[in-house]
């Protein structure tokens, strides 16, 4: 730098500013105020002297430096960052809407699965309650529904004022989460519905004995799950209240038809909002802006700060039950093996990928059988099976078979094709305690079939 510019104090390298890179660039954020102390400095740009080598390199042209300068110092320059992304992802030759839409795909599962369903067996607000406190659970479980209701309340204030849904829903649904277009109809549909049949209903069915049998519901499950609250069995709750066999693991299209093909009355109009909530955070991955159930999971903790008594009076005597939900894990329920001309096989085999107990490919592929030991200390009443077969044509070919102690109370009746739920009553004293053995039976060996089980139930007096 010359003499004559360290004078000045402001001058600029010309070896510097033409070894530096002129092609990537950078979003800096400038405030009115930062654009004019910077442009009044750039100002002296155009003055050659100012300008200086010591290679003999040529200046550059300081009109077109200067001017670029002045460009992105002035308001033509600012950019709406948000109209920008949304510009990006609606442009077809940049490929990020493509991409974004790949990413999702590629985190949803296919039909039988659903997209946030890595969320729906995690313990809400573990650690908050570590010792099992009763007073905490149920300051939690009241709490709990009572957020869960508030939020229902916010979507009905949202859907009072939509009045073009359509096209903001299949943008958002089809761009963002890679929805079929089977589950946005559907949830176009569900819109319609609410606004014409739940919305001026939804408040005169949320008592407070509504609120307090809830929550009861919930501190009497998650007392067999030590105290733990999983997205599971929220939905649990409201799926057995309204008889769906929509689980978990479904896409939100088949919830939601549920909803608005079916009648409701009473109390069943705060369920079917609980129903579709929880329907939304856990195969979609979202609810009012939260992502899945993150939400939930920070107030479980909060709420474990304001332990409630009031369980002893408001819950009845929680009936003793075990839920083995498959599409966790196994449960450590095993699969049972037999001898056929000499060949031990194994009755079906645990699918970990889609989460249930399946007929297995070998000479006895129309059946599953499988074996646990429970506690032998409590009266099993009823077993509840859900379950799916395919008898593949074959009269009398579809058989659910519980066995105690090796004695078997076996259901033939009515069994159809297709996923159901079926409760099985233990009716003799003598087969209510001791080993349990399910087998599941679609099919015979020349017309094999297709059994799964989902999960059981197991209730005890």
């Amino acid at each position: 730098m010359t003499s004559t510019n360290i004078k000045k104090l402001v001058g600029w390298d010309i070896d510097t500013y033409l070894s530096l890179d002129d092609t990537d660039g950078c979003l800096v954020c400038l405030t009115p105020r930062d654009r004019y102390v910077l442009g009044q400095a750039t100002r002296q740009m155009r003055w050659a002297t100012r300008w200086d080598t010591t290679s003999g390199a040529s200046t550059p042209d300081l009109d077109a430096v200067s001017d670029r300068m002045d460009y992105l110092m002035s308001d033509d320059a600012c950019i709406d960052l948000c109209q920008a992304i949304i510009d990006c992802i609606d442009d077809p030759d940049s490929g990020v809407g493509e991409r974004i839409s790949q990413l999702a795909s590629s985190v949803s599962y296919d039909d039988s699965r659903a997209l946030a369903q890595s969320y729906n067996n995690t313990s809400l607000g573990d650690g908050s309650n570590p010792t099992c406190d009763l007073d905490i659970l149920f300051g939690q479980s009241l709490q709990l529904v009572e957020y869960l209701d508030e939020s229902n309340r916010q979507l009905l204030e949202v859907l009072e004022v939509i009045t073009n849904s359509g096209e903001w829903v299949s943008e958002v649904i089809g761009d963002v989460t890679g929805a079929d277009e089977i589950s946005i109809d559907a949830i176009l549909a569900w819109i319609a519905f609410v606004q014409q049949s739940i919305a001026d209903n939804y408040e005169a069915q949320i008592t407070t004995q509504y609120i307090e049998a809830r929550a009861c519901d919930i501190f009497c499950i998650a007392q067999d799950n030590d105290c733990k609250i999983d997205p599971a069995t929220l939905y649990q709750i409201w799926q057995d209240r309204l008889n769906s066999q929509v689980t978990i693991g479904s896409v939100i299209g088949e919830a939601l038809t549920y909803i608005f093909t079916g009648t409701w009355t009473g109390s069943e109009i705060a369920d079917v909002m609980f129903f579709a909530q929880l329907a939304f955070r856990s195969m979609v991955g979202e609810w009012l802006g939260n992502i899945a159930y993150t939400d939930i999971d920070l107030r479980l903790r909060v709420y474990g700060n304001d332990p409630n008594e009031d369980w002893v009076v408001l819950c009845d005597d929680c009936p003793q039950d075990l839920f083995y939900n498959f599409a966790v894990s196994n449960q450590n329920w095993s699969v049972l093996t037999g001898v056929i001309d000499g060949q031990t096989y194994f009755f079906g085999l645990y699918d970990e990928d889609n989460g249930y107990f399946v007929s297995d490919d070998n000479a006895n592929n129309w059946t599953i059988s499988i074996g646990r030991n429970p506690p032998a200390e409590l009266d099993i009443s009823e077993i509840i099976v859900d379950y799916y077969m395919d008898g593949n044509g074959g009269a009398g070919s579809r058989t659910i078979t519980i066995w105690i102690n090796d004695q078997a109370q076996r259901f033939d009746a009515n069994l159809v094709d297709g996923r159901n739920q079926i409760t099985i009553p233990i009716n003799d004293t003598a087969l209510a305690t001791g080993e349990i053995q399910v087998t599941i039976r679609a099919g015979f060996s020349s017309v094999p079939g297709e059994a799964r089980l989902y999960s059981l139930r197991v209730i005890y007096t």
